[in-house]
């Protein structure tokens, strides 16, 4: 039950920082307004998995206590394994709840994550660029100088896929300019968990 819970604290975690001011990849329908700041949005429902989700792990550490019995049968071990298990599953429960009714009122801001992606240095791609440039040179070699190229990217000398391009004409870019299956894969996933 703690492991689930970590789960869901863990999802509740990141709707936290996707609904963060500043971020805003999210926003989810009914979260809590703010009195002072009505641009603001409390993720009260995150919040509150983020705290049963610490709640459940210290109630399984009780738990684990309790396992430690003196001779065949300690009554005080048993007593303790009484008062957490019941508090253990009713936190697992709510939790449960609170996260399948959160998952219906997220609503994504995909231009605020494809801004959170690329910031226009395209510095994004640099792994890939990296194990692209690795199938004609030593990987060592391949990502310090994909590096040299982020660290001038950086400093404003134009987008890394221009870089790139300028010091190796002949690489294959595409390796980066696609998202490989994750969009298949997340369509997939979406269509199986609508089915059920």
């Amino acid at each position: 039950m703690a492991g689930l819970c970590t789960s869901l604290g863990k999802m509740g975690e990141d709707l936290i920082l996707m609904a963060q001011s500043g971020i805003g990849e999210i926003a989810i329908a009914g979260a809590g307004g703010s009195s002072t700041m009505p641009q603001k949005q409390n993720p009260v429902g995150p919040s509150v998995l983020v705290a049963l989700a610490r709640q459940a792990v210290a109630l399984a550490s009780v738990l684990q206590g309790a396992g430690l019995h003196r001779q065949q049968r300690d009554g005080a071990a048993w007593f303790t394994e009484w008062l957490t298990l019941p508090q253990l599953c009713l936190t697992t429960g709510r939790a449960l709840a609170l996260a399948t009714d959160l998952v219906g009122k997220i609503s994504p801001d995909a231009a605020a994550m494809a801004r959170g992606l690329d910031d226009g240095t395209g510095l994004i791609h640099a792994e890939a660029y990296s194990f692209a440039l690795a199938r004609h040179m030593p990987r060592p070699e391949a990502q310090a100088r994909i590096k040299a190229l982020c660290a001038e990217a950086q400093a404003g000398g134009g987008a890394l896929p221009d870089l790139v391009r300028r010091d190796f004409p002949g690489l294959d870019l595409a390796v980066a300019s696609g998202l490989g299956t994750a969009p298949a894969e997340a369509r997939a996933f979406e269509a199986a968990a609508a089915g059920h």
